[in-house]
């Protein structure tokens, strides 16, 4: 959301003019230096004020202020369009500095101290022992400088006009110049990859990569690009976006960071593309061609240059002609203890003769033999086949030896179908299967065979193994179909990563690492990238530049670190050392607090490490927060708690508030964090809060209670001591009851929601917890339903809280008066979410519970009187049911009731998801 400052001409602590032509931030001041048309505001953020600077008020030479810069005394330079201006921070003077050609564009100090200025007279510069502006004497192309920049120490970067850009050597006076289709620089900047981003005045934004490469981007209507063919001004923030302001066009933005890291890819109209399909392998050859195997395409050689050569099967009369493939499909490709390739084609391993630029035939197996994988260890060519198991072939003798699967009692390997071989750094060869893995140590004649165990976590997820890899520090990895990516703990034992712990599939059939140790899994839904000594796991979609979400078998990585994953998108190239600067945590901020839903203050900005005091009646409570983070601000998700009051972290997704009601008098320190859609996660930021005890809560009033007290006990005692032990027991029964039924009323206060009259969550940890119990010895079901109340954030929008609180109470009462029986209760669990507990209830029950309830929610109507229209909608719900077993808590099952919620809103809302799980 925005908050906007607009000029208002009867306050003075207000932007002085609405026509803002640049603006600075200094950050050790923590202000923002805003130059107008009118003046200078001056905007001390913390404390929400301005300061204004004007020609008549304050004797700038100029209204247009164009340029500020700040030296290193703590001074602000100004340039205006009649001069140059510098205000003393510590007398608030300002002194004019006459400018040949008057017009000021851009400042510069550069690291020697020296104030470098664009005019439209050429480049000047600030003479301090003349405190007067000189002529640079530069030649230049044009006259009109409109940017200066120093990127490099010593070195000077101008925007001219029409010029183009100039990079001035200070030490040597050499000049180096860079032209464009449109020289008409108005905005220069270089961003952290070393880019340098040119915007001209009508000729759209031109990029000049670290390695010289250009590009150009010309202003278009249509979507993910320029959106104005004048670029106005550019910036980028600290996460790395560059902000590209247009004059005409708003506002853009591009991640440089997140390239487009496809390097070849199939192009229907052009037959000299990579060839379409699934790519099955990818390998690098001594002369660095890449050769690329496309199911049913056969061979695809791609030079340095990037010239490609296809090598297809082509037959004649039936007859495979001499020096081809002898199979469209090429399945595998290997490399030998010599560095060649060999390349399984069907049932053959062949060998490419660049000198001929033919293939031969090094190994011919029967036609019905498919080979899938080959590996070479010390001479003997082991290999993989579709149905027939594992070969061991002797380069010198020519002999093969099978190891094969007949029966349950009769085998050498777990499966006929093999995917993958490799030899680790300890010499074991494993072999990876469509039916287990399987493992010869050093000295065995036999294979082990691990197969995942139902239940346990600790093995295999899946018997499907397609791929195999051994990171740098020996860990062997595991890709598989359906179980994730696991890795060996050399105790027998697996560490997989599923869905649920964050992977984008379960699907996973490459595996390569980067230079900086962290394992890459090519899968059915992007990218993942996991970092095994912690454990975080982050996702990479298209949007990230990988080209596609489905990848195919084919991973290679080169000398240079490259990682090659291939898939039907075509071929992604990922730098080894791609992390380098790439991610940043974002900032978090808490930026509101409301009690009973009146702000706290308007002054505060944020309340990030402060410590605040509530009356003892200031139990209602709301904090916002907000984490800045401008790449996909959507999927930020948050987590927050208040100690003293949660247990445990309270995970809201991408709602960013927390609500607490009725807290008793005490400290509290509310604590929040924030997690990108990358998985960078911000520093956790807190805030504490006292609430006080009211006046008969206080020490002193304690005191008085205790006197009070000790009196009146000794009065009853003298008035009463005649009296018998049965009137005594008869008084003191009557006063216990009292306060017994008086703690009862207090109980039921602590447990109901104030809003919606229903149970709130801390009732719900003690009851649930206790039918969990009751149920696993009585071993029946419990059920539960999580409903969240479909676009009800347009219903706050369009109607406002207090009608939006209206509904909320009014769903409450439906789902009450909906729930058929005593032992059945709901929960207000958060914001608009319910949970409503069944007891003794099967699916079959819940699921007909669950219905009504939609049912009437979706018949319920409520009128805003104010905007004489009606509201209704629908709700969304997850039903989990199960028969709990020991070590089964509160949160697994509101998690799963919730996983199958978030299931239903991600299908479309107005529906009802069920998730079960046997005892």
């Amino acid at each position: 959301s925005f908050k906007v400052f607009t000029n208002d001409p009867f306050d003075a602590n207000r932007l002085i003019h609405n026509l803002i032509q640049t603006m600075t931030y200094d950050e050790a001041q923590h202000e923002l230096w805003i130059g107008t048309y009118q003046g200078i505001s001056r905007y001390d953020i913390a404390n929400d004020t301005f300061q204004n600077y004007s020609v008549d008020e304050d004797g700038l030479s100029n209204a247009v202020v164009v340029a500020f810069e700040k030296d290193t005394l703590g001074n602000m330079w100004v340039g205006t369009l009649d001069g140059l201006n510098k205000i003393d921070m510590k007398t608030g003077r300002i002194k004019k500095y006459e400018v040949p050609g008057k017009v000021v564009r851009d400042l510069k100090w550069d690291t020697q101290g020296k104030l470098w200025i664009g005019s439209y007279e050429g480049l000047l510069y600030f003479d301090a022992k003349t405190d007067s502006v000189k002529a640079s004497g530069y030649e230049l192309p044009a006259k009109s400088v409109m940017v200066v920049n120093e990127f490099e120490a010593g070195v000077l970067s101008l925007g001219i006009w029409d010029g183009g850009i100039i990079k001035i050597n200070l030490a040597t006076g050499n000049i180096k110049t860079e032209t464009f289709a449109d020289n008409r620089v108005y905005s220069y900047i270089k961003t952290v990859d070393e880019t340098e981003w040119i915007g001209t005045w009508g000729g759209g934004l031109y990029a000049i990569e670290r390695n010289g490469k250009p590009h150009h981007f010309e202003s278009s209507s249509a979507i993910n690009q320029l959106s104005h063919p004048i670029v106005y001004s550019m910036m980028q923030d600290a996460s790395g976006i560059l902000w590209i302001g247009t004059n005409g066009g708003g506002i853009c933005k591009v991640n440089p960071l997140k390239r487009d890291y496809v390097i070849y890819k199939n192009e229907a109209d052009n037959e000299n593309s990579l060839s379409y399909g699934k790519i099955n392998a990818i390998q690098k050859d001594f002369e660095g061609n890449l050769w690329v195997a496309v199911y049913n395409e056969g061979l695809d050689k791609i030079s340095p240059q990037g010239r490609i050569t296809k090598y297809k099967y082509v037959k004649d009369q039936d007859r495979n002609i001499t020096g081809t493939l002898t199979n469209p499909n090429v399945v595998s490709i290997a490399r030998r203890k010599s560095g060649d390739l060999i390349y399984a084609v069907g049932s053959d391993v062949m060998a490419y003769d660049a000198k001929k630029d033919a293939f031969e035939t090094l190994i011919a197996f029967d036609s019905e033999v498919i080979i899938y994988e080959m590996e070479e260890i010390d001479n003997i060519l082991w290999i993989g086949t579709y149905g027939h198991g594992l070969y061991k072939y002797d380069w010198e003798t020519g002999k093969k030896e099978q190891f094969s699967y007949t029966d349950a009692t009769q085998f050498q390997i777990s499966d006929n179908l093999v995917y993958d071989i490799d030899k680790d750094s300890k010499g074991r060869l494993w072999v990876a299967t469509n039916n287990g893995l399987n493992l010869k140590e050093n000295d065995s004649e036999t294979f082990k065979i691990f197969k995942s165990v139902q239940g346990d976590y600790s093995q295999l997820a899946t018997n499907t193994i397609r791929t195999i890899f051994e990171d740098s520090k020996g860990r062997i990895w595991f890709g598989s179909v359906g179980g994730g990516i696991s890795y060996y703990n050399e105790d027998g034992t697996f560490t997989t990563f599923l869905e649920r712990d964050g992977m984008p599939s379960n699907v996973v059939l490459g595996i390569l690492e980067g230079d900086d140790g962290r394992i890459w899994a090519a899968t059915h839904n992007g990218l993942a990238i996991i970092t095994p000594e912690t454990g975080d796991l982050f996702k990479l979609t298209p949007d990230d530049g990988i080209g596609g979400y489905e990848f195919n078998p084919g991973h290679f990585k080169d000398a240079s670190g490259t990682l090659y994953f291939g898939g039907l998108h075509g071929i992604t190239a990922i730098p080894g050392n791609i992390s380098q600067g790439a991610l940043i945590p974002p900032k978090l901020y808490i930026t509101n607090i409301d009690v009973f839903q009146k702000p706290y203050s308007t002054y505060a900005v944020y309340y990030n490490g402060d410590h605040l005091s509530f009356k003892p009646d200031e139990t209602f409570l709301s904090f916002k927060f907000v984490a800045l983070d401008y790449d996909s601000p959507e999927k930020i998700r948050f987590t927050y708690r208040l100690k003293g009051f949660d247990e445990d972290w309270i995970n809201s997704g991408t709602i960013d508030t927390a609500t607490y009601s009725k807290l008793s008098s005490g400290y509290y320190t509310l604590e929040v964090y924030a997690e990108t859609a990358s998985g960078e996660r911000s520093n956790v930021e807190q805030l504490t809060f006292e609430i006080a005890k009211p006046w008969y809560r206080s020490t002193t009033m304690y005191s008085v209670y205790a006197i009070f007290i000790i009196l009146f006990t000794y009065g009853v005692y003298k008035i009463w001591q005649g009296q018998s032990i049965r009137r005594k027991n008869e008084a003191l029964a009557a006063v216990n009851a009292k306060l017994e039924e008086a703690n009862v009323k207090l109980e039921v206060l602590s447990t109901i929601d104030p809003l919606t009259g229903v149970y709130n969550r801390r009732y719900l940890s003690s009851r649930l917890a206790e039918e969990i119990k009751l149920a696993i010895r009585s071993e029946i079901h419990l059920s539960a339903i999580m409903l969240d109340i479909d676009n009800f954030k347009d219903i706050n929008d369009v109607h406002g809280h207090i009608f939006g609180d209206q509904y909320l109470k009014g769903v409450g009462d439906i789902i009450i008066a909906t729930l058929p029986r005593s032992t059945d209760y709901t929960v207000r669990y958060g914001g608009d979410e319910f949970l409503v507990i069944l007891f003794d209830t099967d699916i079959h029950g819940a699921k007909i519970v669950a219905e009504h309830i939609s049912r009437n929610i979706s018949t319920f109507e409520l009128e805003d009187t104010h905007l004489k229209q009606i509201r209704k909608t629908t709700c969304s719900m997850g039903v989990y049911s199960f028969i709990p077993v020991t070590g089964i808590d509160v949160d697994q099952v509101t998690k799963l009731a919730d996983e199958a919620l978030y299931q239903a809103k991600n299908e479309g809302k107005n529906r009802i998801v069920v998730h079960t799980m046997s005892k």
